[in-house]
């Protein structure tokens, strides 16, 4: 496995907590109909939620203040 011979595999290379990846979570099988990637439920890039049910998702640091309030830093 290539994330082995690159000394990565702790990082990359499986889908496991903890690692590194990036992710496309549609409803449906999109090998039997590529049209079910119209139906995208989340992206992770880097490991980190991005999308989810069509909504982008930010971390709380980039949140302004107000917003921050209202969650209760959540």
């Amino acid at each position: 496995n290539a994330a082995r011979i690159l000394c990565i595999a702790d990082q990359v290379g499986t889908i496991e907590a903890g690692k590194r990846a990036d992710l496309l979570v549609v409803s449906g099988d999109q090998a039997a109909n590529i049209s079910n990637i119209k139906n995208t439920r989340m992206v992770f890039q880097d490991g980190r939620l991005t999308v989810q049910d069509g909504l982008l998702v930010f971390p709380r640091q980039y949140l302004p203040e107000p917003v921050q309030a209202i969650t209760n830093g959540k």
